[in-house]
């Protein structure tokens, strides 16, 4: 989490990110939100063809993201072996939610926040002792 919080603070220094890869971790967290969101609003609504679209949407997101879990973990599997390569897919939802939230809660301080007062913002890597 903190490594995403941090991610947009180092974006903001150098105006672009590294890699678009360090974006859609929140995108895909923004995505499902998103998509929760249109189907409870579609469902409280009555409005059947956003609650339709809304599942088709969200179950393609979320079958795409297991497709390629699923194809990076076995593609791991002869250098780390099934038992690691077993552990992937539990790896990767917690890592990149986490990191995505992180990213989004980094995004809304740095929003907040101005970039001098980064110490205020560092509430997410406070270490209790």
């Amino acid at each position: 989490m903190q490594y995403g919080y941090w991610k947009v603070a180092v974006i903001r220094k150098h105006r672009l990110p590294a890699s678009w890869r360090h974006l859609v971790p929140a995108a895909f967290l923004a995505a499902n939100v998103a998509w929760v969101t249109a189907a409870a609003a579609g469902s409280a609504l009555g409005l059947r063809s956003l609650g339709s679209w809304s599942v088709r949407m969200g179950l393609a997101l979320v079958l795409s993201y297991l497709a390629a879990g699923l194809w990076a973990a076995s593609s791991r599997i002869r250098r780390e072996g099934i038992a690691a390569a077993a552990l992937l897919p539990l790896v990767f939802p917690v890592y990149h939610l986490s990191y995505g939230a992180g990213f989004l809660w980094g995004l809304w301080d740095a929003l907040r926040v101005p970039a001098k007062d980064a110490a205020a913002r560092s509430l997410v890597t406070e270490v209790t002792r």
